[in-house]
């Protein structure tokens, strides 16, 4: 139940994120969002999706810095939306900040939220 609890959770997020920038497009003048609110929101849904993404596939355990996983999927969710992926169903993350002799290629399967590959 709890790791359905999960996956809800982050589908929620992402649902959120594909559909921000529809709910902040309206014509009324009663509802005028400003560039600076705009990126607010969407900062804020980053930050909460990385975060709900990354705790979920407990990257920390596999040695993946949050900042370069944040920076990461702010990339993937610009060229998702782009519909620039071959894909989707797969992101891959090199994490320089580490040593190279250490393990910093992060391959996730985001269709069964789990660690593809850690090499």
């Amino acid at each position: 139940m709890f790791c359905k609890m999960k996956k809800l959770s982050v589908i929620f997020f992402f649902a959120a994120l594909i559909c921000s920038p529809v709910l902040t497009t309206g014509t009324s003048a009663k509802y005028k969002y400003t560039s600076t609110r705009y990126n607010s929101i969407n900062n804020a849904l980053l930050k909460v999706s990385s975060t709900v993404l990354y705790d979920s596939l407990k990257l920390a355990d596999f040695g993946l810095n949050k900042a370069a996983f944040k920076y990461a999927w702010k990339g993937y969710l610009n060229l998702y939306s782009k519909g620039q992926l071959a894909n989707p169903g797969y992101f891959s993350i090199v994490d320089f900040s580490q040593s190279s002799k250490n393990k910093r290629l992060y391959i996730l399967d985001l269709q069964e939220m789990k660690m593809y590959v850690n090499t």
